[in-house]
């Protein structure tokens, strides 16, 4: 693999990682409804979606939206860039000339109870 690609991976499933260990509805995933999983999971994918097009477009206000205002995102290099104003700052400072490569299609989202929670890349 190369070094971007790893990188990007990383920054993913840590993303995922957080989105959902800090999701307050799984700690009753066992009493959800199937609407309601089912509608997560949408969820999820979503976010996955969001994180690369608004990432790839360099729409930084957009990017940071998909943080909750405190939120925390944690790059590959080992740097955590805090807070929505950060991300924005961040974000405006890269490279968008080229688009960088994103494994959405491969990421598989399973609902379970927090402590059971491990997000699974293929």
């Amino acid at each position: 693999m190369n070094l971007v690609f790893k990188r990007l991976l990383a920054s993913v499933i840590y993303l995922l990682t957080i989105l959902l260990s800090t999701s307050p509805a799984l700690h009753a995933a066992d009493e959800l409804t199937q609407d309601e999983l089912v509608a997560m999971v949408i969820g999820c994918e979503r976010l996955e979606h969001d994180y690369a097009i608004y990432r790839d477009r360099g729409d930084a206000e957009a990017f940071a939206n998909i943080f909750t205002e405190d939120g925390e995102w944690a790059r590959s290099n080992g740097r955590i860039i805090k807070g929505r104003p950060a991300i924005i700052e961040y974000v405006n400072s890269l490279d968008h000339s080229e688009p960088e490569a994103h494994m959405q299609l491969t990421g598989t989202v399973q609902i379970k109870p927090v402590d059971a929670t491990v997000p699974r890349q293929h």
